[in-house]
């Protein structure tokens, strides 16, 4: 397993997270448990800790994280647990630390003189040893001279993380960029027709609107990608994001929204298959039986024990987590598995 992998994580104050832990993962982990429970702010929060090697890219890593869920012009700061004023993330053994202010006080007397009453209020980020103060506002409007600083680092272009909502074909187009790239395309088209055997080829076409993304069908004609309906474009979209996170790391919020479950097993053995040979760790969740049975059928298929499965429960009115190994769920699959709610 890549050093570089996340293995375990401690959690303080983060979302619905007041104080959890959990750790044994390795390349590829479903995570499950009934809804509202975490997972998706599970992965949001190894994706923050992933995108957030200095302070500045930290900033620029918060302000996606919470972009993606409020769509709207104002955002809002709501990563910190119910009252919490501090969130912390241990992933690793690396610390990464957020302390919001009101207002500043004398222990941070340099930053009173940078700051006035009116920048409040105010957000310390901590990356292991380093820490810097900055206006909560200027973080999440993407104040300017920090949005040159951050254009300027070395973003993690390896690390991607796909939303459980509709693909975009934008943003399908970036990722498949890269399967063309390596010249893989025809890896794609392969799995394709696997999802569906009158599909020939996704093809991308130039246009004064941008790049319009079709797929040519047996008897040479195409269509619009948006026209095959939720699921393909989520297929595409999870196979072209694994080609684009080589030697880096995947999330994925719902994997098995808009798929029906008969072509789960096809999807699984690809995600399997190509992150092994990429070496790209991925973090999954769903709710659904049925992905977490093909998930573990496929794997037992392949012998592939680079797998982990992640319960989320609450007990005690605390969200926990207990992660099994290749064995565990094969074993807990042949036992006739429940999705584990304490």
């Amino acid at each position: 397993m890549n050093k570089n992998f996340i293995k375990n994580i401690q959690i303080k104050n983060f979302k619905c997270f007041d104080s959890f832990e959990a750790k044994g993962f390795s390349r590829v982990n479903l995570i499950t448990g009934k809804n509202n429970i975490g997972k998706t702010a599970f992965m949001e929060a190894i994706d923050f800790y992933i995108n957030s090697r200095s302070i500045i890219e930290a900033t620029d890593s918060l302000k996606k994280l919470i972009s993606r869920r409020q769509r709207g012009r104002d955002i809002e700061l709501d990563i910190m647990h119910k009252n919490s004023l501090n969130t912390k993330l241990i992933v690793n053994n690396d610390v990464i630390e957020l302390k919001y202010y009101i207002e500043l006080g004398e222990q941070q007397g340099e930053y009173e003189r940078r700051y006035e009453d009116a920048d409040a209020p105010f957000l310390e980020i901590f990356v292991n040893k380093n820490s810097r103060i900055f206006p909560v506002n200027y973080i999440l409007q993407g104040y300017s001279p920090m949005r040159r600083r951050v254009r300027g680092s070395n973003e993690v272009s390896n690390c991607n993380f796909i939303s459980s909502g509709i693909s975009s074909d934008d943003n399908i187009s970036i990722l498949y960029g890269k399967m063309i790239e390596f010249n893989k395309e025809d890896l794609l088209n392969d799995s394709l027709k696997l999802f569906d055997k009158n599909i020939i080829a996704l093809k991308q076409i130039m246009s004064k609107r941008g790049v319009i993304l079709k797929l040519l069908l047996q008897g040479n004609y195409s269509v619009p990608l948006s026209s095959m309906g939720e699921g393909m474009s989520k297929y595409i979209e999870i196979i072209t994001a694994i080609w684009a996170s080589q030697e880096g790391y995947l999330f994925i919020d719902e994997m098995d929204n808009g798929i029906h479950y008969t072509k789960l097993d096809e999807l699984w053995k690809v995600v399997l298959e190509t992150s092994k040979t990429l070496n790209v760790q991925v973090f999954a969740t769903t709710h659904s039986k049925e992905c977490v049975e093909s998930y573990a059928r496929v794997a037992k298929k392949l012998t592939d024990k680079g797998v982990r499965l992640i319960e989320l429960g609450r007990k005690d009115g605390k969200t926990q987590g207990a992660v099994l190994n290749y064995e565990e769920l094969i074993g807990e699959i042949g036992n006739g598995m429940e999705v584990r709610g304490w």
